[in-house]
């Protein structure tokens, strides 16, 4: 199909994946997230503006360092450049939420893989992705622990799949 048409609001209650990429277009991409009692997005800056609304849910979203308080309905515009993270701050119920990037930021499924995942001795996990057109360190991320459910599942481009977590690593390493 071409284009988005769908009760997004809707889809965005009833999704319980972290991250789910809805659709992605040449110049915009729409992806949904729930996010579990206490957890959080991951602190982040992208080279592109980023729009969420809460659908549901309490938390925080965290902007240059400065707090903000969301509830059902919020907005939030993060322009480029803003170091930012999304909190869920309620101890019981998950926050949905979902978000409009301009140009896209997310890769579809297909032609994305696994890279690496490795552990750092300092705590936290850097975990790596590539795809076509995107180098390695621009598809990185740092979370502060392993994650306790899957973040995501990719598809390989031979159809092989990968999921979170992995509970062995082969090395560690210091952070650079």
């Amino acid at each position: 199909m071409r284009g988005y048409v769908g009760n997004l609001e809707k889809e965005t209650l009833e999704n319980t994946t972290f991250r789910t990429v809805l659709y992605t277009a040449k110049h915009c991409q729409l992806v949904m997230m729930s996010l579990l009692p206490g957890e959080d997005i991951g602190e982040e800056v992208h080279k592109l503006d980023q729009f969420i609304r809460v659908e549901q849910g309490i938390g925080s979203a965290v902007l240059d360092g400065v707090a903000h308080s969301l509830q059902d309905g919020s907005a939030v515009i993060i322009p480029a450049g803003t170091r930012h993270n999304i909190v869920n701050t309620s101890p019981r119920s998950a926050m949905k939420l979902y978000t409009l990037y301009a140009p896209p930021e997310h890769r579809d499924r297909e032609g994305v893989f696994f890279l690496s995942a490795i552990p750092y001795r300092t705590g936290g996990v850097l975990v790596a992705f590539c795809g076509s057109g995107r180098s390695w360190m621009e598809s990185a991320v740092m979370l502060p622990s392993w994650p306790a459910r899957p973040v995501t599942t990719t598809v390989l481009p031979t159809s092989r799949s990968v999921e979170f977590p992995s509970t062995t690593f082969p090395t560690e390493v210091a952070p650079p």
